[in-house]
């Protein structure tokens, strides 16, 4: 939602203002909004209520406890974090490619209406807020670990699909991108596991830190990597979500074969 709020902004925003109004005081503009917006999270977290864990496990600390989060993550997580850094692998580089490189990687190899590919662009992401939500609720009624695995093998075909009807015609762009987006939720159920891979008193700096660190990295990379790649192989975006693809489907079968997962409300 906040890429299309975005892409409707500057839209707004190159249509209203000339070439010289945005290079004198225009582009201040989208730092301003972003700067106010910033502040409705804050008020939200106001709003939220700590899970009766989190408010227990508070009061019942000692006086003199000092918290080391790093220091705990470090010594009883290295499994979790390995797992949460490859999963956000595949958050960070399906957003990245599918919501924001896309468009500009294509224009570098097809030829396409630029409306019209403007407009399907949007649309597989609105698709995508409906596959996120698809997937988050199912993955509720079944194991998540075989959602994943089928999820994956689905947004591998439909993005080979997706390149081959570039390469043939590009007619039915519109049906291709919706299809493309929608199989791109898949990776709204992975914050559900993320969740529950950290105990109680570490979630947050460990769901923090595979964030930061892995968005950090694919954010560098990728962009360079894929419009480098993309130059000499049209099919380059495919070829590395195919590639992620096979990495979510390891991991869907990984969690299929778990016994069970950690109680959620724990501490270490």
């Amino acid at each position: 939602m906040g890429v299309l709020f975005s892409n409707g902004f500057f839209l707004w925003l190159s249509s209203t203002f000339t070439t010289e109004q945005l290079a004198d005081y225009g582009w201040r503009l989208p730092f301003f909004i972003a700067a106010t917006l910033t502040v409705l999270p804050l008020l939200a977290w106001r709003w939220i209520e700590e899970t009766p864990f989190f408010t227990q496990m508070k009061k019942s600390r000692p006086s003199d406890y000092v918290a080391k989060p790093f220091t705990t993550l470090f010594k009883h997580c290295k499994h979790a974090i390995f797992i949460g850094l490859v999963l956000t692998l595949i958050v960070s580089s399906i957003t990245t490619v599918v919501v924001i490189l896309l468009p500009d990687l294509i224009e570098l190899r097809f030829t396409l209406d630029t409306d019209l590919f403007g407009f399907s662009h949007s649309l597989g992401i609105v698709f995508m807020i409906f596959g996120c939500i698809f997937y988050g609720i199912i993955s509720n009624h079944q194991n998540f670990g075989k959602i994943l695995a089928i999820g994956s093998i689905i947004l591998i075909a439909q993005m080979l699909a997706f390149f081959y009807h570039l390469e043939a015609s590009g007619d039915y762009i519109l049906i291709m991108y919706a299809l493309l987006g929608f199989c791109s939720g898949v990776i709204g159920m992975i914050p559900a596991i993320l969740i529950q891979l950290f105990p109680t008193n570490v979630r947050l700096t460990g769901m923090a830190f595979c964030y930061n660190v892995t968005y950090g990295i694919v954010g560098v990379l990728v962009p360079f990597g894929l419009g480098y790649a993309t130059l000499y192989v049209s099919f380059s975006p495919a070829l590395y979500i195919t590639f992620i693809g096979f990495i979510a489907i390891i991991m869907g079968i990984y969690f299929y074969n778990l016994p069970e997962f950690k109680k959620i409300d724990q501490v270490i």
